[in-house]
């Protein structure tokens, strides 16, 4: 049996991981414009400091 390191999608992942590294350390890209995504991280930490969903009403 095959361990995981020596699969071929393993390699792969490596691989594909590797070029978007190269990549962005190439090209260095800022993000200068709003995007919907900008906001996803707030969500995780509201959940730890409200002990609810974000979306809950605080005073609840």
């Amino acid at each position: 049996m095959k361990t995981a390191l020596t699969r071929p999608g393993f390699a792969l992942f490596l691989g594909g991981a590797a070029f978007i590294w190269c990549l962005f350390a190439l090209h260095r890209p800022m993000f200068t414009q709003w995007d919907e995504f900008t906001a996803w991280g707030l969500a995780p930490k509201m959940v730890v400091e409200r002990a609810a969903f974000y979306v809950a009403d605080p005073s609840t």
